[in-house]
């Protein structure tokens, strides 16, 4: 270890003559650094999906990444068409030439807002060959009932009275084509729709039930998560919408269409915001945080003149580390965007203790180099402890699995570092470059008190009543930590102050879904067997859609009819027939459709013909395999979206829209998925962001646990090293415990939750909190031992001053829009105050009750640590006014 300590003193004695002797080379050298960094950091994008922050390598990442190469995300578009009943026409129109353009633009696969808009003859396509094997048993009976001579004349006499009434032409040309009104028992197949979504059909349209939302949902062809194509994407929509207005303007009127407006939400305009706003976040939360630090530095130490030597390499070393960040990870996240203000908060201690050194040897007539080289040799060589510990503390972040607060350590553990190097050779440099006008004022005077001497007498004249007092706060800190709840909602952690998400709101509480779904995937290796393990899941599906728990969900079945279903409908048929013969034969049904409309005096045209070849052709259905079904064009085309083959295995995913729910309400639907429905069938999984935030909430639970005990150990052992002493070791620890139940509690205690961002600064604030101690503890033992006020009169201060800056770094958070950052941004400032108090008035009673005191009643006077000693640590925080 001794050598370890002399090999840094002769590295830091080097960059003392080099800053020295060749200050311009050493300048020149940063500005090339800077060049080189900042087209890496102009790489920078951001990232927001849930799954940029889970490891590859976990089995559900790898099924919900593959699941999503498949079928594609689970985000759309959904574009909301604003109104009244009155203009509903009007929209109906607007929807349809928007449609039309979106299609036409190459850049989305599908469109839904109307039913039979992508098949108008969908009543006579290959589909309803099968059309018997898609009903229930309940529908089955009902078109038994519906085929009845006398339900087929009163059908008509109906029919008859909606062609006389105003009726839409939809409604019309309905009658024309399907005058048995057997559409409505397959519509809702058709329209792959089952359950209570509150939406109102008028003229084939989706509405909402008071009109005033028409509703299109579009499939772009790539995924929301990259960023690029998204913003391009929406930039194109909006031009098609105006495109749109305005080729309606010229047909119909501009007044007409003044009533129309026109709204974007869902996966795409949401993630566009929130892009943007965490760009906001990082801009203003550096500005804020470096506007900050330098007025609190400016304000304790008044001197003007000194914001060149601290803001300089301050911000190289942010410029540094963002360059690199782009280098290397290329992308930031909720973790790491809030990375740069951080590193201001922390950068700045370094500069702190290096100045305050300088100035000091300064007052006391040395001149500039032999000031430059106390600065870096004696305080450097603390500063460079504290930092590692600091250092040790991101870098167990980097363990658990959660890649985002990996990434935050690595970004922070490289940008402390970057950090040192750039006060370590920056600052003597413009020192040196500055000249040798002499600092007359006396720093002692110019900077604030604090009032800790103060607070330090009283401190040792009662340490037993101060400890005492502590052991009480800690065991409320306790029950506070034990109050605290976890919070592994995404959504939660997300601005609410985006259009898109206040229209998704309105949307959900309208039509009771945000229409975002969770995918359940079956997968085999028989097509057959998947088809059959399939079918099985919407049958539990529907006991949920019965249940309430889910709104509506769409299944492959609407397209492909499983074989048992298939024989159990040929079976139905088969009996209906011997119990009521005739009942079902086409030739019988045709005859009394002519005889009621013949005698309503409807004329038998080729509609009517039409109308019987659909009802021949669904009354005498064939069992079809898998195979034969999909080479139909037409029922391939509808199954794609269900289906993904490869040689050797077959998967179809069943899309799950639950009831509108919180966060916590999501992963009990996760759970009532797999228990309820997949549990027992082979090759089934849950697929969506419920179930990653669930891994993620796994993960965060264990690796923030994990970084935490890790970053304490890697603290321990850095103490060791640098005291040699346990018993200094374990007094340097015990503020930084107390202080840090002491932010959890408060946590709990203000109304704020812990979350997948706040949670990473657990392991944060050991490594910046355990630098109050060091510093403490380390000038306590210069100052021999027994002088506790003196320590703190002349190290407190510094001590504070650091902390501050660090608490208003991390403070800048607190005005970010995302939830995760602000509330990281509040768990820190709790941390690093509590561990600050603590360190003023709990640390001094124990030093005067287990060190001052004790070797006062053993008789013993402990000496100053020995010169070689010194020189291998030196002074952590050097004198304030020394």
């Amino acid at each position: 270890m001794d050598r370890l300590h002399r090999l840094r003193k002769r590295l830091l004695q080097g960059i003392a003559t080099l800053t020295c002797r060749h200050p311009g080379v050493v300048l020149t050298g940063a500005l090339v650094l800077t060049a080189v960094a900042v087209p890496g950091l102009t790489r920078l994008q951001m990232e927001t999906g849930i799954a940029d922050y889970l490891p590859e390598e976990s089995p559900i990442v790898q099924r919900f990444t593959r699941t999503v190469a498949h079928y594609g995300s689970s985000d759309h578009l959904v574009i909301v068409l604003f109104g009244d009943e009155e203009n509903a026409v009007v929209r109906e129109a607007f929807a349809d030439e928007l449609a039309a353009r979106l299609l036409g633009s190459g850049q989305v696969t599908a469109v839904e807002y109307r039913f039979g808009a992508d098949d108008p003859d969908a009543a006579r396509s290959s589909i309803l060959d099968m059309a018997l094997f898609y009903l229930d048993d309940e529908r089955l009976e009902h078109l038994a009932r519906m085929l009845s001579t006398e339900a087929i004349a009163k059908r008509v006499r109906v029919n008859k009275q909606m062609l006389r009434s105003p009726a839409s032409l939809v409604a019309k040309e309905m009658v024309s084509r399907d005058p048995l009104g057997l559409s409505r028992l397959f519509a809702e197949q058709f329209r792959d729709l089952k359950g209570n979504l509150n939406i109102r059909m008028m003229d084939g349209y989706v509405f909402s039930q008071d009109l005033e939302l028409l509703l299109l949902l579009v499939k772009p062809v790539k995924p929301a998560q990259n960023l690029a194509f998204t913003d391009a994407f929406l930039v194109d929509v909006r031009a098609i919408i105006d495109d749109t207005r305005a080729v309606l303007g010229e047909d119909l009127g501009d007044e007409v269409l003044a009533g129309v407006e026109v709204g974007l939400t869902g996966g795409y305009p949401i993630v566009s915001d929130y892009n943007a706003l965490l760009r906001k976040d990082l801009y203003w939360t550096v500005l804020t945080a470096f506007i900050g630090v330098m007025t609190l530095f400016l304000v304790s130490f008044r001197r003007i003149g000194s914001l060149l030597y601290i803001g300089l390499p301050l911000l190289v070393g942010v410029v540094w580390t963002m360059g690199f960040t782009g280098y290397t990870i290329g992308r930031l996240n909720l973790f790491t965007a809030s990375s740069a203000a951080i590193l201001m908060g922390l950068a700045i201690d370094f500069a702190i203790h290096l100045f305050n050194r300088y100035v000091s040897e300064r007052d006391r007539g040395k001149g500039i180099d032999a000031a430059i080289r106390s600065m870096l040799v004696e305080t450097g060589d603390g500063v460079i402890t504290a930092g590692l510990t600091t250092v040790a503390a991101f870098a167990a972040c980097t363990i658990g699995g959660i890649e985002g607060l990996a990434h935050l350590g690595i970004v922070c553990s490289m940008g402390m570092i970057l950090g040192m190097v750039a006060n370590f050779t920056l600052m003597p440099a413009l020192l040196k470059l500055r000249g040798g006008r002499r600092h007359r004022e006396a720093y002692r005077d110019s900077s604030f008190n604090f009032g800790l001497g103060w607070i330090a007498r009283q401190v040792v004249q009662r340490p037993v009543v101060v400890v005492v007092i502590w052991i009480g706060l800690t065991g409320v800190f306790i029950w506070g930590t034990a109050q605290v709840r976890i919070d592994t909602n995404m959504r939660s952690l997300r601005p609410n102050s985006s259009a898109a998400v206040e229209l998704q709101e309105r949307l959900t509480r309208e039509i009771g879904s945000s229409l975002v779904y969770s995918m359940v995937l079956v997968e085999s290796e028989s097509p057959e067997t998947a088809l059959s393990r399939n079918a099985a899941i919407a049958r539990r599906l529907d006991t949920l859609v019965e249940r309430g728990d889910v709104i509506f969900y769409l299944s492959l079945a609407s397209v492909l009819p499983p074989p048992d279903r298939q024989n159990h409908v040929l079976d139905w048929l088969r009996d209906r027939n011997r119990k009521d013969p005739g009942l079902l034969d086409a030739d019988r049904v045709a005859a009394d459709l002519a005889s009621a409309m013949q005698a309503e005096g409807f004329r038998l045209g080729p509609e009517y013909d039409r109308a019987v070849e659909l009802l021949r052709r669904a009354l005498a259905p064939s069992p079809r395999t898998m195979a034969e079904m999909l080479a139909d064009p037409a029922i391939r085309a509808r199954a794609s979206r269900f289906m993904w083959q490869g040689p050797e295995l077959t998967e179809l995913v069943t899309y799950v829209y639950p009831r509108r729910i919180d966060g916590r309400q999501q992963y009990r639907v996760v759970d009532r998925l797999e228990r309820d429905v997949t549990g027992d069938i082979e090759g089934a999984h849950v697929i969506g962001i419920a179930s990653l935030g669930r891994e993620l909430k796994r993960l965060i639970q264990r690796g923030a646990l994990a970084a935490a005990a890790l970053a304490f150990v890697l603290v321990l052992i850095l103490l060791w090293i640098h005291f040699r002493n346990w018993r200094f070791v374990i007094l340097t620890a015990v503020p930084l415990v107390v202080g840090l139940l002491g932010a959890v509690g408060g946590l709990s205690l203000i109304g704020i939750e812990l979350n997948m961002v706040n949670m990473s600064i657990v392991a944060i604030i050991l490594g910046i909190g355990i630098d109050d101690g060091i510093h403490i503890v380390h000038r306590f033992l210069d100052e021999g031992r027994h002088r506790v006020v003196e320590t703190y009169r002349f190290a407190g201060r510094a001590v504070v001053i650091t902390s501050l800056t660090t608490m208003v770094g991390f403070g800048s958070l607190v005005f970010a829009s995302y939830k995760g950052l602000w509330t990281a941004g509040v768990f820190a400032i709790l941390g690093i105050g509590m561990c600050l108090f603590s360190s003023v008035t709990l640390l001094p009673a124990l030093l005067q009750i287990f060190i001052v005191r004790r070797e006062e009643r053993s008789g013993i006077r402990a000496p100053t640590r020995s010169r070689r000693d010194l020189d291998a640590s030196g002074p952590a925080a050097e004198e304030i006014g020394s």
